[in-house]
């Protein structure tokens, strides 16, 4: 089944028109935003009747491509680049995250600095909803508003604080969520409402694991194919000094390590949460970024058939995937359980997936 690219207005999230890249790029990621690119042939007076310059504006518009009917990614325009000689329009788009940054999280006042305060508490997934929820809820709602489905509330023993004359922008607030021990995974789907013609984005909060899927990669009957694995120690650390509010030697400081679990020289990395004045807060944030560096990054990457089973409205960032190869001299034999982290694909018939170890 072949893909399917409409652009949408942003004012409306509606205004489905079907137009035809003669190629585009996509992906979605894990816990961050993706992108890619977009060809037209405006010389084809079919092409540019429906994918002009107007049609495709910038930040006006943004791309949905379709697999089986099912939204698999949505991408604001971001920037146009066109060359007359050949009459092609490239455009540039960027997913939800790339909004989501440029987001302050905590409600302005005009004329002032903002006296508010926003606490939020319960789960740390629960804090991480309603740091979106308030980041997409300021004024004029017609231009802040984004149509999201948001999951159920999620009890907890967890509290931050988010002060107006800070200034807080929403993806730090989450990316710090995301990045504290036991923080959640998140991901944003977009999907057609009832009607089938409007479009919203489903907030995807926890450990993303919806569906398991199996490959014996490279095997004769196996559609996976490609597999490729990167290992690196760039990133390792064995000690985390984690600084908090305050300066010189009033600076709150956090400090975790792993050396009873280690074998390597040490490494030290200093992180900076200088709006962070609770201790506990601090070290449970160190020991998140101390949990991403204690052992070497291990990922992989192969690639399936987007019409395959499962095809590619169906595979999610954060899926479990249980792999294996045989009689390979660098991967070990048996099954192995891995999980989506990143998904990109094109008009081509093959998804290329990312994967890393579950944890």
């Amino acid at each position: 089944m072949a893909y399917k690219v409409w652009a949408m207005d942003t004012a409306s999230w509606s205004g489905k028109v079907l137009v035809e890249p003669s190629a585009i790029s996509w992906g979605e990621t894990m816990n961050g935003g993706s992108g890619g690119s977009a060809t037209f042939n405006l010389g084809d007076p079919g092409v540019a009747e429906v994918a002009g310059p107007f049609s495709l504006s910038v930040l006006d518009h943004l791309l949905v491509v379709e697999h089986a009917g099912v939204p698999v990614y949505a991408g604001f325009i971001t920037d146009h680049e066109y060359d007359r000689d050949t009459k092609v329009l490239t455009v540039q788009h960027n997913d939800l995250w790339w909004l989501l940054a440029r987001r302050n999280l905590v409600a302005m006042i005009q004329s002032k600095v903002a006296p508010v305060v926003l606490n939020l508490s319960g789960s740390l997934a629960n804090i991480a909803k309603y740091v979106v929820y308030e980041g997409l809820n300021d004024l004029p709602v017609s231009r802040y508003r984004v149509p999201m489905i948001f999951p159920a509330d999620q009890s907890g023993p967890f509290n931050r604080k988010y002060e107006g004359h800070r200034f807080p922008m929403m993806l730090d607030a989450l990316n710090d969520i995301i990045n504290t021990e036991g923080g959640p995974n998140v991901a944003f789907r977009p999907r057609w409402t009832n009607n089938g013609q409007d479009i919203e984005w489903v907030m995807r909060v926890g450990d993303l694991k919806s569906n398991v899927w199996q490959w014996n990669i490279g095997a004769d009957e196996s559609p996976a194919r490609g597999m490729k694995m990167r290992r690196s120690g760039q990133k390792l650390a064995t000690k985390i000094i984690a600084t908090g509010e305050g300066t010189e030697t009033d600076t709150l400081v956090g400090i975790v390590n792993n050396f009873p679990v280690t074998t390597y020289p040490a490494i030290d990395m200093v992180v900076a949460y200088k709006d962070e004045s609770n201790t506990t807060n601090l070290r449970s944030k160190a020991y998140g970024d101390l949990a991403a560096y204690t052992i070497p990054t291990w990922q992989g990457s192969f690639e399936v058939p987007h019409d395959g089973d499962p095809n590619a409205a169906q595979i999610l960032v954060g899926d479990e995937v249980i792999w294996s190869v045989t009689n390979d001299p660098y991967i070990n034999a048996g099954l192995h359980r891995w999980q989506v982290i990143d998904i990109t694909g094109d008009l081509g018939q093959f998804l290329t997936l990312n994967i890393q170890p579950l944890v």
